[in-house]
């Protein structure tokens, strides 16, 4: 699969979701066996594969949100089942060379992916970035080699607990979440709950929340979807992930930017939901300047969809460093981990 296919299908996939009546939650709730991550190395994919991932579960009906390559699955005992369809995920890699005497001359991967860009240059060696697309299925289109019996079955015997909440959809809306309650009280810039306010919004200029106040929304789901999602906006600002600035100068044109930026919140709010447990049902958004813009935008920047799933793993990056139990089961120390290493990873 060539990179214009994955982005055709990021895109396809992304278009659906914002032609859909928005009654369906974003994503399927997360739980600790189910987090985005590669099954046999335990690692998390991130930027916009763990976007990319979790759209797919949800299309596709996956429970468990854990993925391997057949070559994986195989060294595991695992054959991938007749039929299925691998999900694409990509990761950026780097080729090295340096011209002698007038040829080029490829250079392997180490050790020049560990040399500064001084030491590149002083030794006169190009460095380039690619792309290198990899297919992964998720654990329940794997069958036991030797008896048949699905992966997906073997970890809900084997790894869930019997007594563990199942993830199931609003199981109790007017639970009190701990880890977002701080986030209330501790975030970067003031939220302010103003009563009798019929407005909700992160001002970029002043640097501050506004929410109506608690007793004012349907539940306690809702408060917090609303809070995660200016608080996403909030990490908007110069001071932590500058995507204001980035916004401004890629889009000149205010109302796409707008809708970009509507975007990252919404996915971002939505998974920080799904990972604690909470799918509130969405409004349908009759904002045409959010959507018309959106899909304007795409048109204009084939590798859109990548930018907001790699800006909304950013947000919801920035908000678990600082707040890791608002956001439970998103492993941050796979931030520290290289491109290059994390293909290594799940090969």
């Amino acid at each position: 699969m060539k990179k214009e296919q994955l982005q055709e299908m990021f895109n396809a996939m992304l278009n659906r979701k914002l032609d859909e009546s928005w009654e369906k939650p974003w994503f399927v709730p997360v739980n600790k066996n189910s987090a985005v991550t590669n099954y046999k190395t335990g690692q998390q994919y991130k930027n916009g594969n763990f976007i990319f991932l979790l759209f797919a579960s949800m299309f596709k009906g996956f429970n468990t949100l854990q993925f391997m390559t057949f070559k994986q699955g195989l060294s595991l005992g695992y054959l991938v089942n007749k039929g299925s369809e691998g999900l694409p995920v990509y990761f950026y890699s780097f080729s090295f060379y340096k011209m002698v005497g007038g040829q080029r001359k490829n250079l392997p991967e180490s050790p020049y992916n560990s040399w500064t860009t001084a030491q590149l240059s002083d030794a006169k060696i190009v460095k380039l970035p690619f792309i290198k697309i990899h297919h992964v299925f998720n654990v329940a289109q794997f069958s036991d080699v030797k008896t048949g019996e699905n992966l997906q079955t073997v970890i809900n015997k084997t790894l869930l607990d019997a007594t563990e909440d199942k993830g199931n959809i609003n199981s109790n809306p007017e639970r009190t979440l701990e880890g977002c309650e701080k986030v209330l009280t501790g975030w970067e810039c003031k939220i302010n709950l103003v009563p009798g306010s019929d407005r909700c919004f992160y001002s970029p200029i002043d640097d501050y929340i506004q929410l109506t106040d608690r007793p004012q929304f349907k539940n306690n789901e809702y408060f917090y979807a609303t809070m995660m999602h200016e608080v996403t906006h909030s990490t908007e600002h110069e001071s932590r992930t500058g995507r204001i600035k980035k916004f401004a100068e890629s889009f000149k044109n205010h109302k796409q930017a707008y809708a970009i930026e509507e975007l990252v919140a919404e996915i971002s709010s939505a998974f920080i939901m799904a990972s604690n447990n909470f799918a509130p049902e969405q409004q349908k958004i009759n904002s045409a300047i959010y959507l018309q813009g959106w899909k304007e935008s795409l048109k204009e920047d084939e590798n859109l969809a990548f930018k907001v799933c790699g800006e909304a793993y950013k947000a919801i990056s920035y908000i678990a460093e600082r707040f890791p139990e608002a956001v439970p089961y998103f492993n941050i120390k796979s931030e520290s981990h290289s491109e290059v290493e994390e293909v290594e990873a799940v090969r």
